[in-house]
């Protein structure tokens, strides 16, 4: 390119009017190709991704925290900053924001030309490259920014988190090289009692404990003992009870753990080998104390006996083990004792006991209406041993004239209960056996013999008898029985036919 310099020394023969032509030419030629590059310059942003690329992942960034340390970097300080569009998600508007494509809330800008920073290649020391339409945006991440954290602390979900920037270059020294950013929320503390304004919440003062670890330091304390042949030390453990809250409390547990099984004998917390002859290291080889038979009475007291092992001389060969016994008391009885109990006077008389009476329902024994009687007995009254007995006794409460059904008497349930001691009527019971029976007692009609009893006629083709067969006490002949086949009745009586003949003659 032709520098001024350059020009004004050409041979020493240019007119000032020529010269003023020839400068004016120069920066109007300069200016053409500044805005061309500008041009190409801001479509080449306008097609990269570095809109979809820049946005923050948290949304919860407060707009007026973030513009309390964005403004004091822009000069404009009338600009509505969160109104209207924000392409790079920054929180400054596109009118206002420096570098509408790229997230730069803090608006930088070093060389004060209006263009922020973060798309301005000049204010990074990159010359004439603003300039160069062949050269591309970056050779490298480092082209682009240094990663970091970003902005002030914030809060999210109970932590303090900050925005972290991370810088990267596509299509690294290529004329299609371009620089994104990816903005992440990083956790800088968790907070056990909520965040505010981007700091942890001071827990109250009067919380005891929030953590167990707040209460002590689970482990084991104490020197080692013995116990069953074992190695074995106290272990504490530590609680915090409604842990965060004022009515924390801490608590402790100690228990007794086995830090190694011994393969012969424990002796002063350390295992050892114990000669054959041994016969016990500690009481415990010998048995375990505690209660034997059965509890018996001493008096007003229940009493038991306790049984005591002890080894001498442990761990030698003279070790031998012994026991004692002793009763203890378990129990002082109010009134008495009896069988190793406490018993008191249960009753002193039978209505103590209960109410003697009926109980259940009815139910017919026969014609006879019978309940169950229960009576209440006090045995041993006043004295300490006594107790309430019960018996239940069938007892005849009502007899019946007819018949009895369930436990209630009724009319009848057979013929004879309706008899009305008169030989005239007939009598029979209805619907017998039932809480709806009744009798019925009919007259019998008076009548006429029709033959004699016991007699025979022949009737059609056979015969008939004479005899009572109704309701009332007259005599009627039978319905007709018919004689075999080959008889014919003859005098009441069914005889064989004799045979057919033929008169040879005329009688007389």
């Amino acid at each position: 390119m032709l520098s001024f310099d350059n020009y004004i020394t050409m041979k020493g023969q240019a007119t000032f009017p020529t010269i003023v032509i020839s400068v004016a030419t120069i920066l109007f030629a300069v200016l053409l190709v500044y805005s061309i590059v500008s041009l190409t310059n801001q479509d080449s942003q306008d097609l990269s991704v570095k809109r979809n690329l820049t946005n923050s992942e948290d949304s919860t960034l407060d707009d007026s925290l973030l513009l309390s340390y964005v403004q004091p970097f822009n000069p404009n300080l009338e600009c509505p900053y969160t109104e209207g569009p924000d392409a790079d998600n920054d929180g400054i508007s596109d009118e206002c924001d420096n570098c509408p494509d790229y997230f730069n809330p803090e608006q930088e800008d070093r060389d004060g030309d209006g263009r922020g920073d973060a798309c301005d290649k000049a204010s990074s020391g990159g010359g004439d490259r603003d300039d160069d339409e062949e050269e591309g945006e970056c050779n490298g991440n480092a082209d682009c920014g240094t990663d970091g954290l970003s902005g002030n602390l914030f809060c999210s979900n109970n932590k303090t988190v900050q925005s972290y920037i991370s810088f990267t270059c596509q299509n690294p020294s290529t004329t299609e090289s371009s620089c994104i950013q990816n903005v992440t929320t990083q956790i800088i503390e968790n907070c056990s009692f909520g965040c505010q304004n981007g700091t942890c919440v001071s827990p109250p003062a009067n919380i005891t404990c929030s953590l167990e670890s707040d209460c002590g330091t689970d482990g084991f304390v104490g020197n080692k003992f013995c116990l069953a042949k074992n190695v074995t030390q106290s272990f504490v453990n530590y609680t915090c009870q409604n842990p965060g809250t004022e009515q924390s409390s801490c608590s402790h547990l100690t228990i007794n753990k086995t830090t190694e099984t011994c393969a012969n004998n424990c002796s002063n917390g350390a295992c050892v080998s114990a000669p054959a002859n041994i016969t016990c290291t500690l009481d415990l080889d010998c048995g375990t104390n505690g209660f034997v038979n059965d509890p018996f009475c001493s008096g007003l007291s229940i009493s038991r006996t306790f049984k005591t092992w002890d080894c001498k001389h442990p761990g030698t060969m003279q070790s031998h083990c012994t026991f004692s016994e002793e009763n203890r008391s378990l129990e002082l009885c109010q009134e008495a004792c009896v069988s190793g109990q406490c018993k008191g006077v249960a009753c002193h008389t039978n209505s103590e006991c209960g109410t003697n009476g009926f109980v259940n329902n009815s139910f017919c024994v026969g014609d006879s209406i019978f309940r169950m009687f229960k009576g209440f007995t006090c045995v041993f009254p006043g004295l300490p041993g006594s107790y309430c007995a019960s018996e239940n006794t069938e007892q005849q409460v009502d007899v019946c004239d007819f018949a009895c059904l369930s436990g209630e008497c009724i009319r009848c349930d057979e013929n004879s209960d309706c008899d009305d001691l008169n030989s005239s009527t007939s009598d029979s019971c209805k619907l017998g056996g039932t809480p709806f029976s009744y009798c019925e007692n009919k007259i019998i009609p008076t009548c006429q013999n029709d033959c004699t009893l016991g007699s025979r006629e022949c009737s059609g083709d056979g015969y008939r008898l004479c005899g009572n067969f109704d309701a009332d006490s007259c005599s009627e002949w039978s319905l007709s029985t018919s004689c075999s086949a080959g008889q014919v009745c003859q005098s009441g009586q069914c005889v064989t036919q004799p045979p057919a003949c033929t008169n040879d003659c005329t009688l007389g």
